[in-house]
């Protein structure tokens, strides 16, 4: 069976009506964060230190640096499937906060930014107990 037949039987196991919900083990990239104003002073800069920081404990990350709304992002993001989402925009930067979204559950979280590294720190931890990738994020929402 070649890649191709692997990528498809994959996404047919693992989907819902907004498009893929990748596994953790097998996915992409394991991180979207998602600036909601491109360009901005303080989104943009927050928004490539976070995804710097997040790469540095081994995650792969994307942003999506395009000029869309805030609406097609999501639908984007969840259509590709990426399995954690960080949405990061003016008003939640001014209280110190990112919101999170689990695209298997739905699961939506505020995070401070000054905790998000110790949970991803956790969800690594995770993910070296669990091969499966199964859980890798779920911990950041108990």
């Amino acid at each position: 069976m070649g890649v191709s037949r692997t990528v498809a039987a994959i996404v047919e196991q693992h989907n819902d009506e907004n498009g893929i919900q990748w596994p953790f083990n097998v996915a992409p990239a394991h991180v979207c964060i998602i600036p909601l104003t491109v360009g901005d002073d303080e989104v943009q800069p927050a928004a490539e230190k976070l995804a710097s920081e997040i790469a540095d404990f081994g995650f792969d990350v994307v942003i999506d640096d395009r000029k869309e709304r805030a609406g097609v992002k999501f639908a984007d993001a969840d259509l590709i499937g990426w399995p954690l989402q960080v949405v990061i925009g003016k008003r939640g930067l001014a209280e110190g906060n990112v919101e999170v979204k689990l695209r298997r559950t739905g699961q939506k979280k505020d995070v401070s930014l000054s905790t998000i590294a110790e949970l991803l720190r956790f969800a690594k931890r995770n993910a070296r107990k669990h091969p499966s990738g199964l859980g890798t994020f779920a911990g950041i929402f108990e």
